[in-house]
């Protein structure tokens, strides 16, 4: 726990990580620290974004776009959407991950839905939509 408070987690938060991953914790945090709003009730994308600035991990890392992506689409989902275009997929990411040291671009990201279809999210074959996978997409369905 002193390793994780002495990188700005709360002891609340601190108390959950080590509750959820034990003596894995430390690996876990380090590892991929955006696996925290995954796993952990209360940590979001933001919470998580601020931890992993504190233990150096790279504006443009591939876990901090996946994880922009997943948090535009729950946010979407909770807007009732149950898939974004692409491209407005993809200028809510550029909002989102943008920092005074950063700016993500497009083909970046496009990259990165790309390399994680198949596990992360789901493409329709008639429009350049993206989903979350578990959300069952019938293309058939929708886009008729």
């Amino acid at each position: 726990m002193v390793f994780l408070q002495s990188h700005g987690v709360s002891t609340t938060y601190a108390v959950k990580i080590y509750k959820q991953y034990k003596d894995e914790a430390i690996a876990t945090v380090t590892h991929n620290p955006y696996q925290l709003a995954t796993d952990i009730y209360g940590i979001g994308f933001l919470t998580a974004d601020k931890i992993a600035r504190n233990l150096g991990v790279a504006p443009d890392s591939e876990f901090r776009y996946c994880a922009g992506l997943v948090h535009a689409l729950s946010e979407a989902a909770e807007d009732g959407h149950c898939y974004l275009p692409q491209p407005e997929l993809i200028e809510s990411v550029i909002k989102l991950l943008t920092t005074e040291e950063h700016q993500p671009i497009e083909e970046a990201i496009a990259l990165t839905i790309k390399d994680r279809e198949q596990c992360d999210f789901v493409r329709s074959d008639k429009k350049s939509a993206i989903a979350k996978n578990y959300i069952q997409v019938r293309s058939d369905f929708i886009y008729k």
